[in-house]
């Protein structure tokens, strides 16, 4: 579509590009050129298809959290069962939990922070924060509460909160 300064075209099935055309003081128009992508909600959104609003979003990623959460406190508090014969060990576990914590809140702080002018802010930084804290309960049960053999794990293998 052509307009008396603006230009908008498509850029493949999922991009705009928006040319305006703008006086300087340079003695030919400038043209600022401005290129969209279609957004792509997180994939675990789409796990809160129930939900129509913001607002319903925003509920039901914080549930997903919460049991995200209670997962990664049982695991983690199986691997500091496992090892209370080896209390270094058991403190060190914990640390790093606690080092985790400090990381997830700073990077998905951050998360919130650039896209705050939005409405879908909290479902960025609420999935951020699942995401993480999934990983973070994998990591615990590869690294504490498996065997290096064969042998069955302490608990089973956590998958993603839904």
């Amino acid at each position: 579509a052509y307009f008396q300064a603006l230009t908008l075209r498509c850029d493949g099935p999922d991009g705009l590009v928006a040319a305006v055309r703008m006086k300087s003081d340079k003695p030919e128009p400038q043209e600022l050129v401005f290129r969209f992508r279609r957004f792509e909600p997180p994939a675990l959104a789409s796990s809160c298809t129930e939900a129509f609003t913001t607002l319903e979003m925003n509920e039901c990623l914080a549930g997903i959290l919460a049991r995200a959460q209670s997962s990664q406190d049982q695991y983690l508090s199986s691997a500091l069962e496992r090892y209370t014969d080896r209390p270094v060990l058991a403190a060190n576990i914990a640390a790093s939990d606690k080092a985790f914590a400090a990381y997830r809140d700073a990077e998905c702080d951050a998360v919130y922070e650039d896209w705050k002018e939005g409405s879908i802010r909290n479902i960025m930084s609420l999935t951020c924060r699942i995401e993480m804290t999934d990983a973070r309960t994998h990591s615990i049960w590869r690294n504490w509460l498996t065997y290096q053999d064969n042998a069955t794990p302490i608990l089973p293998e956590p998958a993603p909160t839904r």
